[in-house]
């Protein structure tokens, strides 16, 4: 067994996670280790699946298992599955030098590894996924911890829903979180892209340029060879003139979509401003469809159906959060890759926006207890119960109601109703 430095953390009281690392081959853990060490990840090692599984009965905070699949006492299939038994939520990942399929899906389906990675590895690309499985983890189990505090002061003293606010929100922001970054990161991607590209074409041109400077004056005596090379860099300039303005316009809206990602953001997390402001639903529904359109797009496709309507006068990070969690639950209703559709529209009194979905919806039975603290259908870690219970109070201190329709086996529908007039009185503060 092998031990460095836990993984550096903000809070001084936060327990540090273990790597398991499981080989047969002494070299592949040393390697493993040394990458590790690099990050100050805290290490354990192991050379086969059973000295692992006595790791794992006498070790807590185990935050990750990265297992080789061939091994003589024990495949890393029969390990994981061992393992999954035993630590069901610790994530699970295979590295291995064989990449059959066969290999693949007896992991996937037997060991329930959540990722199959090949030897030789590229380092960054291994640190990568490794910490981002570690982080998750780290948040499932904070989360879990969280709810749990949070129970049981609510059980003492019902009066504290403004702080259940805020965690809700926070634990909105850090399941989200990889989403945004991957957002952020598709447009960071081609823009880079674009821009490795222009300085080759700025290259080419100024050697153009010069080029033409050089043998401006020699071009009568030119040979035949002289001027076919000479055709095809002009030609080649032609071409690089024809994709210049294109090759801007995606770097243009890279950047822009960019700048959206980070202001929708920045929205989403000002829910305790508490200056009232005139916007539209249609903004702050696509604000919060913005921070969870990564979640969203892997389950359902997104159908907008959007009016142009009036202003209303309210807090525009707490609609935020109220559209972010109607449109997570509705993400998370999908029992298969379905429809969401958004809709704003308005009367001569009211202005509507909903959030509809084709999930397997509400069954009559518990209808009166989903805006109920607490209350939630959903498996451990995806849900605190919380968030219907904090829309509609945010909803009902801006003189407005959160409406539900539901059909088994159709789908659900959640409709934002709020005055078309500013309210006379001011929403209380609500996080």
């Amino acid at each position: 067994m092998m031990n460095n430095e836990p993984l550096a953390t903000n809070n001084p009281s936060e327990t540090p996670l273990y790597l398991l690392c499981v080989d047969d081959e002494a070299e592949i853990l040393k390697a493993l280790t040394r990458v590790f060490r690099r990050e100050s990840f805290k290490v354990l090692t192991a050379a086969s699946g059973p000295e692992a599984l006595a790791i794992m009965e006498r070790t807590e905070n185990i935050g990750l298992i990265l297992s080789d699949q061939r091994m003589p006492d024990m495949n890393g299939s029969t390990f994981l599955q061992l393992a999954k038994k035993m630590a069901p939520e610790i994530p699970r990942m295979i590295l291995t030098g064989y990449s059959e399929i066969a290999d693949a899906i007896e992991v996937i389906n037997q060991g329930g590894a959540q990722k199959f990675l090949e030897k030789p590895w590229d380092d960054l690309e291994l640190l990568r996924i490794v910490r981002e499985n570690f982080d998750q983890y780290r948040l499932l189990k904070e989360n879990q911890r969280l709810k749990a505090a949070i129970a049981a002061v609510v059980e003492k003293n019902l009066e504290k829903d403004l702080a259940l606010m805020r965690s809700e929100k926070m634990a909105a922001i850090g399941q989200l979180a990889a989403g945004v970054a991957h957002e952020i990161n598709t447009p960071m991607g081609y823009i880079s892209c674009n821009l490795t590209v222009l300085a080759t074409y700025q290259e080419q041109i100024v050697r153009f340029i010069h080029d033409r400077r050089i043998s401006g004056g020699h071009a009568p005596t030119a040979t035949p060879a002289e001027t076919v090379a000479a055709d095809r860099e002009s030609q080649a300039m032609e071409s690089i003139l024809e994709d210049l303005p294109e090759l801007i316009k995606e770097t243009l809206e890279g950047a822009e979509r960019i700048t959206k990602i980070v202001k929708d953001l920045k929205n989403f997390s000002r829910v305790d401003k508490l200056e009232h402001e005139a916007v539209t639903l249609t903004s702050c529904l696509e604000s919060a469809l913005t921070i969870c359109f990564n979640t969203l797009k892997k389950v359902a496709r997104i159908r907008k159906e959007y009016e142009a309507g009036p202003k209303v006068l309210c807090h525009p990070g707490q609609l935020n959060q109220v559209f972010l969690n109607l449109l997570l639950n509705a993400g998370q209703s999908m029992v298969e890759p379905g429809e969401v559709v958004l809709k704003v529209r308005h009367d001569d009194h009211f202005v509507y926006a909903s959030v509809s979905d084709t999930g397997g919806g509400i069954p009559g039975e518990i209808m009166s207890r989903i805006f109920d603290p607490f209350f939630t259908t959903k498996e451990v870690g995806k849900g605190t119960g919380l968030g219907l219970s904090i829309s509609s109070e945010i909803i009902n201190k801006h003189n407005g109601e959160l409406l539900v329709e539901s059909v088994v086996g159709v789908g659900t529908t959640f409709t934002v109703k709020l005055p078309r007039t500013p309210v006379e009185t001011h929403p209380q503060e609500s996080s």
